[in-house]
C-alpha cells in the first residue's frame, strides 16, 4: 500500500502498536470490541432478551411482556441479571416451567445474546453501545417508577442514562404507552420523540398475572387483608431529591401506622432509601416483582405500575406530594382520574375500604402476534410530523471560545420550531459543559456521542488512524479499508437510528474526529457553518511544507459541503478575499442577540460610586459564562449626546472609518460613542486613533457584558453601519430596545430616526430569514 512521504506512520505500522495496546486495555474496551464482533454473528431466529431495572431480576413490563409470551412454545427466552446468586430459587423454578436460561449482566455470554437474538425487550438500555442490527426488533417498555419525570424533564443534557434511554427510545421498533396521556406526556414531551421517532406506539396496559408461587414470594408473603405497599413515583433529579422522597414516605409511614407495610424501589433509588432508619426496615430487596405479592391497598404519588395492581382489583389511592412538580403532578392525576389525597384521609379511606377503580385499557394476549407478525392493530399508532428535520453537529468547548457558541445558541433561538425540528449532536460529553447546554433553546433535542463507538479490532485501529491523520493523506480509502466508513454509519445508528436528516450542518473548527462522526449522519444536504475565517487558520497551519500539505487537504473536505456558512459578514468577506473559488457560494449568518437578551426588561439594575463618578453593576460575561463578579458600567452624562455600537465583525477598516466620520460630528456637538466589544474585534489601528486623537474621553471601549434594555435605555441612538439590512445586530437592538437608530451616511454622522416595526412582525422576519439558510 502506497503511504504519503509527509504522513508520520504507515497504517500498517499505526496498527501494530494498537494491537498490543488492546492486550492490556480496560475491560470496558474489551468488552465493547467482542460485542462488535458478536454483531457479525447470524441471528438466532425466535429468541426473546429481556432486561429489566439494569437486570435486577424478572419485573416491571418486561416481565409482563415475558409472561405473555410464555405460552408460545416456538419462542426461547433470555433474562440478563445483574446477580444470578441473589434468585438462584427462581431461576430455578422458572427454569422448570417455560423454556428460558440467564446470562449474567455484561458477561460474554450477555453481549453475545443481545447481539443475535431476534426480539429485544428493555425498560431502560442496554449499553451505551448498543446498536440494533436489521434483522432484530427492539421493544422498549418505558420505566416503571417515574410517570413524567424522565428524559428531557429529568436534564437529559446532564444525565448520561437518559442520554442513552432516548437512544434505545429511537432505535425502537415498538414502545409501549399506557394511554394518550402518557404518549404527550413522557413520548412528545419528556423525550421529544414526535418528529424524530419513526417506529410503532403500542398504546394500552399489558395483562399481568402475579407468580404467588414464586420462592422469593413465598419468603416475602404477606397478608392480604392487613399488608400495605408504599410505591413511590422517585420523580427526582438529583440523589438529594431522592433522599427527600425517601424522606417523604417514613413520615407517610408514621402518619398511616399500619403495621405490615412494603415499600418497592427499583435498584437505582435502593441503596439511598436503605439509609434512612425509618424506611430500610420495610424495603423490598431490588430483585422481587412487588406484584407477585398480595395487599390490602396501594398507596403511591404516581407509580406506573399502580395501572398493574387495578387489573387485580387491588385499591390504589394517590397521595399528594409536596415534592412533585406541579404541572406533571397535575398531567398524572388527569392520566389516571383518581383524585389525590392527604395522608390522614387515606388513612380514613383505607380503614372503610373506600375505593373506585379507575378505567385502565388493557391489552389482549395478541400483543406477542402483532410484534412477530408486524401485523397491523387498532392498538397500534405511530408520529406523523411534517417536519423538516435538521441536525447540528459540534464539539461543545472542545476547539472554540465561548463566543462562538454564544453566537450559535442565540441563533437557535430565531429558528422557526413551527417548521422545523432542530437535533443538537455533540461529538463528546463533558460535565463542565453544562453551563452552555443549560442554554439551549428548549425546543431543540440534544443528543451525544458518549460511551465507546461500536467498533471491532479492525475498525477501532483504523478510527484511530484516521482520527489522527486524515489531513495528512491524499485519498483516506487509499489508506485503510472502505468498510471502516460503516463504523461511522453504525455510530448513527446508536444515536439516532441513523434517521434520515433534510439537513446536517457541522459547526466549528472541526477536529478530524469530529468530521468522521459527522460523515456517519444521513442526510439530504450538508453544510458547514464556520465560526473562524480560512484567511486566519492559514496562518496557524501553513508554517512549513507538511502542515502546507495538511491544510491542503483540510481545504478539500472544506470544498466537499453542499454549502458553506460564516457567521458575521467580516468573516464571509475575508474568506472570499482569500480562497474566492471555495467561497463562491459561501452565505453570511449574521450576528444575532439572543431572545433572552431582547426580552429583558430588568429595571432594578444596582447603581455604585467609585471616585466620585456613579456607575451601573452588571453581571461580568455573556450567558451562560457569567461569573459572579460585575463590572463597572459608567452612566451616561446626560449632558452630552450618548450613542451606543456593538462591533460584531472584524472589519477594523470600516470600524476606523465610521469613527472617523464620529470624530468629525463630535466637533459641532459635545457627544460619547460606547462601543461594546464582547469579541475582542477592535485591533492596535483603532486603538491607535483614539490615542492619537485623544478620544479616551469621547469613545468608552465596553468588554464582556450582557447588554440589556435596561443599560440600553439611557442612549440617545444606536448606530448601524448596515441600517438596509434587517438582520443587522444594532438595528435589531434598536428595533426592540425601542431606541432610536443613528445611520451614517456620506460620511455624515447623523440622527436619523427609522419607524419603529411592530414586534411580532420583525420576530417573524428574522424567524423566516434565519430558518431559509438552514434548509
Amino acid at each position: 500500500m502506497d503511504t504519503i512521504k509527509k504522513r508520520k506512520l504507515s497504517y500498517e505500522q499505526y496498527k501494530k502498536g494498537i494491537d498490543q495496546q488492546l492486550q492490556s486495555s480496560a475491560a470496558g474496551l474489551k468488552n465493547t470490541i467482542f460485542y462488535c464482533e458478536c454483531l457479525k454473528k447470524p441471528i438466532i431466529k425466535n429468541t426473546v432478551f429481556y432486561e429489566a431495572d439494569s437486570g435486577s431480576g424478572l419485573k416491571g413490563k418486561p416481565k409482563s411482556m415475558f409472561l405473555n409470551a410464555v405460552s408460545d412454545s416456538s419462542l426461547t427466552h433470555i433474562w440478563s441479571i445483574e446477580s444470578p446468586d441473589l434468585l438462584e430459587e427462581d431461576l430455578t423454578y422458572y427454569e422448570q416451567t417455560c423454556n428460558i436460561r440467564f446470562v449474567e449482566r455484561y458477561s460474554s455470554e450477555y453481549y453475545e445474546s443481545l447481539a443475535v437474538s431476534q426480539y429485544l425487550v428493555t425498560d431502560g438500555y442496554f449499553t451505551s453501545t448498543f446498536v440494533k442490527r436489521e434483522e432484530q426488533t427492539l421493544i422498549c417498555t418505558g420505566n416503571d417508577s417515574a410517570f413524567t419525570f424522565s428524559g428531557y424533564d429529568k436534564g437529559i443534557r446532564n444525565v448520561d442514562t437518559e442520554q442513552f434511554v432516548e437512544r434505545h427510545y429511537l432505535q425502537a421498533d415498538y414502545i409501549l404507552s399506557s394511554n394518550e396521556q402518557y404518549q404527550k406526556t413522557v413520548l412528545e414531551s419528556a423525550y421529544k420523540l414526535k418528529h424524530m421517532y419513526d417506529g410503532k406506539i403500542i398504546q394500552g396496559v399489558l395483562p399481568f398475572h402475579p407468580s404467588h408461587s414464586l420462592p422469593s414470594a413465598s419468603r416475602y408473603s404477606t397478608n392480604s387483608k392487613s399488608t400495605v405497599l408504599l410505591l413511590p413515583a422517585l420523580q427526582c433529579k438529583t440523589a438529594e431529591e431522592m433522599s427527600a422522597s425517601a424522606s417523604f414516605y417514613a413520615d407517610i409511614i408514621e402518619q398511616l401506622d399500619f403495621e405490615d407495610i412494603y415499600i418497592s424501589v427499583p435498584l437505582a433509588a435502593y441503596d439511598i432509601f436503605q439509609l434512612n432508619d425509618v424506611i430500610s426496615q420495610y424495603l423490598l430487596p431490588p430483585h422481587i416483582d412487588c406484584r407477585d405479592l398480595k395487599y390490602r391497598c396501594v398507596i403511591t404519588d404516581g407509580n406506573v405500575l399502580y395501572e398493574d395492581f387495578v387489573q387485580m382489583k387491588t385499591p390504589v389511592y394517590i397521595l399528594k406530594n409536596r415534592l412533585l412538580n406541579k404541572q406533571l403532578y397535575t398531567d398524572l392525576l388527569t392520566y389516571c382520574n383518581l383524585n389525590p389525597q392527604s395522608p390522614k384521609k387515606i388513612k380514613e379511606m383505607v380503614q372503610n375500604s373506600e375505593v373506585s377503580f379507575p378505567y385502565i385499557h388493557t391489552l389482549d394476549n395478541s400483543i406477542w402476534s402483532t410484534v412477530k407478525e408486524n401485523a397491523s392493530s387498532p392498538f397500534v399508532t405511530s408520529f406523523h410530523s411534517t417536519k423538516k428535520r435538521i441536525a447540528f453537529f459540534i464539539d461543545f468547548l472542545q476547539n472554540l471560545d465561548q463566543h462562538a457558541y454564544l453566537h450559535l445558541l442565540h441563533t437557535l433561538d430565531w429558528i422557526d420550531y413551527n417548521q422545523i425540528d432542530v437535533t443538537l449532536i455533540a461529538s463528546s460529553f463533558k460535565k463542565n459543559d453544562k453551563e452552555v447546554i443549560s442554554e439551549i433553546n428548549k425546543n431543540v433535542r440534544y443528543l451525544d456521542c458518549s460511551g465507546r463507538l461500536p467498533y471491532d479490532k479492525e475498525a477501532y485501529a483504523a478510527h484511530r488512524y484516521l482520527s489522527k491523520y486524515l489531513y495528512n493523506m491524499d485519498n483516506s480509502t487509499d489508506i485503510v479499508n472502505q468498510d471502516i466508513f460503516e463504523l461511522y454509519r453504525r455510530n448513527s445508528q446508536r444515536i439516532c437510528n441513523n434517521i434520515s436528516f433534510d439537513t446536517t450542518i457541522l459547526f466549528g473548527y472541526f477536529t478530524q474526529k469530529d468530521y468522521l462522526l459527522f460523515e456517519g449522519f444521513s442526510s439530504k444536504k450538508r453544510l458547514y457553518l464556520g465560526y473562524q475565517n480560512l484567511a486566519k487558520e492559514k496562518a496557524i497551519w501553513v508554517q512549513n511544507k507538511t502542515t502546507a500539505f495538511t491544510f491542503t487537504n483540510k481545504i478539500r473536505i472544506y470544498s466537499s459541503f453542499d454549502e458553506r456558512l460564516y457567521f458575521s459578514v467580516g468573516l464571509h468577506r475575508s474568506n472570499t478575499e482569500e480562497y474566492t473559488d471555495l467561497a463562491s457560494d459561501c452565505s453570511a449568518v449574521p450576528i444575532l442577540p439572543s431572545k433572552k437578551q431582547l426580552e429583558d426588561t430588568t429595571d432594578n439594575i444596582r447603581t455604585a460610586v467609585y471616585d466620585n463618578r456613579e456607575y451601573f453593576m452588571i453581571p461580568c460575561g455573556n450567558k451562560p459564562f457569567k461569573t459572579k463578579e460585575v463590572l463597572l458600567l459608567p452612566k451616561v452624562d446626560k449632558s452630552k449626546l450618548s450613542y451606543l455600537y456593538v462591533i460584531n465583525n472584524d472589519e477594523n477598516r470600516e470600524i476606523l472609518s465610521f469613527l472617523e466620520t464620529f470624530l468629525n460630528g463630535c466637533k459641532q456637538n459635545d457627544c460619547q460613542m460606547f462601543l461594546v466589544d464582547n469579541y475582542n474585534y477592535l485591533d492596535d489601528s483603532i486603538l491607535t486613533f483614539i490615542a492619537k486623537h485623544s478620544l479616551s474621553e469621547k469613545i468608552v471601549i465596553l468588554k464582556n457584558i450582557f447588554l440589556n434594555k435596561s443599560y440600553a435605555s439611557q442612549f440617545d441612538g444606536i448606530v448601524s453601519l448596515h441600517p438596509q439590512d434587517p438582520l443587522d445586530y444594532n438595528v435589531l437592538l434598536s428595533q426592540f430596545f425601542r431606541i432610536d437608530t443613528i445611520i451614517v451616511e456620506d460620511d455624515k454622522f447623523q440622527l436619523k430616526k427609522q419607524p419603529m416595526k411592530d414586534l411580532s412582525a420583525l420576530s417573524e422576519v428574522i424567524t423566516k430569514e434565519i430558518s431559509k439558510l438552514f434548509l
